[in-house]
């Protein structure tokens, strides 16, 4: 029994040292200063992670680890990034832009109209977090990611802009007035076209809402558009029940990047 009690404290002193209590953690934000930066050579831009669970010693300046890439770049690098004060929780660094290739520590390649992307880690959250639509569950923590845009002469949602979004059957026929009937399977397609002198990756998603704006469909494909190409990317999809049907298309960079490229584009369905 003796051992046995020194092997519960043994078991309670580890759990609270070196675990916590998850109730206490806090969901840490990561952002860049700006929405937008400048182009040219040598601009700075800012990222900040606020994570007070890594203010881990008292009177000391800590630091936590962060990854960078861009859409030029897609390997990028990690760099660290420092707190802003002694117990603040606050931690800052700056990446400098370069027009020639390779990256490197705290300095990216990038060209204009590119998406750069942070993505952190948050190893302590609440066990009870429901992540936002920028984070997402890993077996290593929460990893959430903030993106912003290098440049002004190309808005990101005239990136890669969608258009002539139509309903047409397996034949490839156009169905009028979007009319379908239960159990026929339809074929939802559009044109998606790089606005870019540049290789654009992109993730392209339709969400199909019934009356009531529950989501009935959610499918996506993804893949890179090369200079000023056009394609036609569709999906299918067979309604079980009659009713008014809202389909949606997204253009994200990616399913986990939902920067968009393109405003979103919907049509009705009308199911008898």
């Amino acid at each position: 029994m003796k051992y046995f009690v020194i092997f519960l404290i043994l078991i309670g002193f580890l759990t609270s040292t070196v675990f916590g209590e998850p109730l206490d953690f806090t969901v840490a934000e990561v952002y860049w200063k700006q929405a937008s930066f400048p182009s040219h050579d040598g601009t700075k831009a800012t990222i900040i992670v606020t994570d007070p669970d890594m203010n881990r010693h008292p009177n000391v300046i800590d630091y936590v680890w962060i990854a960078i890439h861009s859409d030029t770049d897609h390997s990028g690098f990690r760099m660290t990034l420092f707190e802003t004060d002694f117990d603040s929780g606050i931690f800052e660094g700056d990446v400098v832009f370069v027009e020639k290739p390779p990256s490197g520590t705290g300095f990216l390649h990038t060209v204009e109209g590119d998406t750069i992307t942070a993505e952190y880690v948050d190893t302590l959250f609440p066990v009870n977090h429901t992540p936002t639509r920028n984070a997402i569950i890993t077996e290593n923590g929460i990893e959430m990611f903030s993106t912003a845009i290098v440049g002004g002469s190309s808005p990101p949602m005239e990136r890669a802009p969608v258009s002539n979004f139509m309903v047409l059957d397996t034949e490839k026929i156009p169905i009028d007035d979007n009319l379908i009937s239960v159990d026929q399977q339809i074929r939802l397609v559009s044109d998606l076209e790089n606005q870019m002198d540049r290789i654009q990756p992109f993730a392209y998603l339709v969400q199909i809402q019934n009356s009531q704006n529950q989501v009935e469909s959610l499918s996506w494909l993804t893949g890179n558009l090369t200079s000023f190409q056009k394609i036609n990317p569709e999906v299918t999809w067979i309604p079980f029940k009659e009713g008014k049907y809202t389909a949606t298309v997204f253009v994200w960079e990616s399913v986990n990047n939902p920067t968009a490229l393109s405003p979103p584009v919907n049509i009705n369905l009308f199911v008898k």
